[in-house]
C-alpha cells in the first residue's frame, strides 16, 4: 500500500483519505523507528536537514534573496554533498551560468578554493593537490548540466525524465 500512490494514473489526482492516511502513518513510523535518520537525502547542512528532515522527492525548494548572497553557492553545494556523500545522480539546469562555470565552481568549492585566489594567480602546490583531489571526487560521477539560458519547466521536465530513462539503462 506504501507505493499506491506513485502507481496511480496521471489522470486521477483524487486520493482516498485512507490511502494517505496510511502512507502518513508509514512515515511516521519510519521516523519514530529511526529518530537520528533523516527521511530524504543529506543536503550537507545539519541545520537545513533539521528543518526539511532530507530532500524529499515531492518538495520543491526555492532559495530566494537578493543577488550576491549565495544562493547559486548553497545550491552547488547541495547538489555537491547528495552527489558525493549520498551517491546519487544530480541535474543541473542553469539559466544563467554556462556549463564551465558551473564546473568550475563545484571544483573550486570541493578543494576549498577561492575563487578570487585564482583569479590572481595564487595557486600553489597545496592547492594543485586539492584541485586534484576535487578532480577525483567529481570525475565519472553521475553529475549533468544543462545550461540552456531559455529552457522552460516543460523542458526540464521532458529533459529530467528522459535523463532518469536513459540512467537506469546506462549506469
Amino acid at each position: 500500500m506504501k507505493n499506491k500512490m506513485n502507481k496511480q494514473k496521471n489522470y486521477n489526482s483524487f486520493f482516498k483519505i485512507d490511502e494517505l492516511i496510511e502512507t502518513n502513518l508509514d512515515k511516521i513510523e519510519q521516523f519514530k523507528s529511526n529518530p537520528d535518520e533523516l527521511l530524504g537525502l543529506s543536503t550537507g547542512f545539519p541545520k537545513l536537514n533539521s528543518i526539511t528532515l532530507g530532500l524529499q522527492n515531492s518538495n520543491l525548494i526555492v532559495f530566494a534573496s537578493r543577488p550576491g548572497i549565495g544562493k547559486t553557492s548553497l545550491a552547488l553545494n547541495i547538489a555537491r554533498n547528495v552527489l558525493i556523500e549520498e551517491n546519487v545522480p544530480v541535474a543541473i539546469f542553469s539559466l544563467e551560468m554556462t556549463g564551465n562555470q558551473i564546473s568550475m565552481r563545484l571544483l573550486l568549492s570541493g578543494a576549498r578554493i577561492d575563487i578570487y585566489g585564482l583569479a590572481n594567480k595564487r595557486i600553489g602546490a597545496k592547492e594543485w593537490r586539492k584541485l586534484s583531489d576535487g578532480v577525483g571526487e567529481l570525475i565519472d560521477r553521475p553529475l549533468f548540466i544543462d545550461a540552456s539560458p531559455n529552457i522552460s519547466l516543460t523542458e526540464i521536465h521532458i529533459k529530467a525524465s528522459h535523463l532518469k530513462k536513459h540512467w537506469v539503462l546506462v549506469f
